[in-house]
């Protein structure tokens, strides 16, 4: 079994865990290029979703390649969609690596939201505290209805960290299908429908033409002005000036962002000069060495595991096939 995998995350040694395996033979690149030439020749082939390149695309479908499976070591598949796979390869990401970093992220901004961590650094930036204005900003999750835009395994982990917290989780997936951690699940389309209810909407979408501005003027407009708004899927699922347009006119009392439609976010930006906005630069998913070890252990028993002829954990459905 030929891998062929790339090498661009600082920290993760992907041989240091797979070195023992009988079999197996791992070929590191740096580059999609380095990767588009090898990819013909490989069982599989394992980058994160930047690196998924055109190029790498056109050479993972080639008709006579004996290539069956992608794993792509990043949550986001956005590029495989663009791109497209070949029918005969089985896709998997990383959805079960990050998930818990990403999740613990979601509730750190809904806690500092509800808490008023941004009114304090402001006051603690500015060397007062402003105690009759601070109160105005405090609540409590206990007792909020949190929405969480994209059920799949970031979702799940964000409701689960939730539970303790005396929320009611409202799911929002493609069909309102029950699933574990939700209280009530939505369908989508229903968004509209159950936004006026929220205290908090969270979306943890992945980017598709179907999520593409998902959380538009329209949604916005439906909640209550009270509500706090926190992304940490992908930036392009919201509408960053809409949003930016509802905070300036004070229709939401904050929101909380790790994604952006363009990264880095802009000096241009108008969410950079708001007091009611925590930004962080895409970084919700690293948690260090420890997310690394997680990587590594899901890339090694996938590769056990399609050595056996098993199924393989985190796949994902790919609609758009070379």
């Amino acid at each position: 079994m030929r891998v062929i995998h790339h090498r661009g995350f600082p920290g993760f040694d992907l041989e240091s865990h797979c070195r023992d395996l009988s079999g197996v033979e791992l070929v590191g690149v740096d580059t999609p290029d380095e990767m588009a030439a090898l990819a013909g020749t490989a069982d599989a082939v394992m980058c994160n979703g930047a690196g998924y390149t055109e190029a790498v695309a056109r050479a993972c479908a080639q008709p006579d390649g004996r290539l069956r499976w992608i794993q792509f070591l990043s949550t986001g598949i956005e590029t495989a969609e663009r791109f497209g796979v070949p029918q005969r390869c089985v896709v998997t990401n990383a959805s079960s690596v990050w998930a818990p970093a990403v999740a613990e992220h979601a509730v750190a901004m809904m806690l500092a939201l509800k808490r008023g961590v941004q009114w304090l650094e402001r006051d603690r930036l500015a060397r007062r505290w402003d105690r009759k204005a601070l109160l105005a900003h405090l609540g409590t999750l206990d007792g909020a209805q949190v929405g969480i835009l994209g059920f799949g395994g970031i979702g799940a982990a964000i409701a689960q960290r939730l539970a303790g917290f005396g929320v009611t989780i409202h799911g929002f997936a493609r069909s309102d299908r029950a699933k574990p951690g939700a209280d009530v699940m939505h369908a989508i389309g229903a968004l509209c429908d159950v936004a006026p209810r929220l205290d908090i909407l969270c979306s943890a979408l992945p980017l598709t033409p179907a999520t593409r501005h998902i959380v538009d003027a329209k949604v916005l407009a439906c909640l209550k002005p009270h509500a706090y708004v926190v992304n940490v899927g992908r930036g392009l699922t919201m509408d960053e000036a809409a949003l930016a347009h509802c905070l300036a006119e004070g229709r939401l009392a904050g929101a909380a962002l790790d994604v952006f439609e363009t990264e880095p976010l802009p000096e241009t930006s108008p969410l950079w000069d708001m007091a009611n906005v925590i930004l962080s630069p895409h970084v919700a998913a690293y948690d260090g060495p420890s997310g690394w070890q997680r990587l590594g252990r899901l890339c090694r028993a996938n590769i056990l595991r399609f050595q056996a002829g098993e199924p393989l954990s985190d796949e994902v459905i790919i609609r758009s096939l070379a």
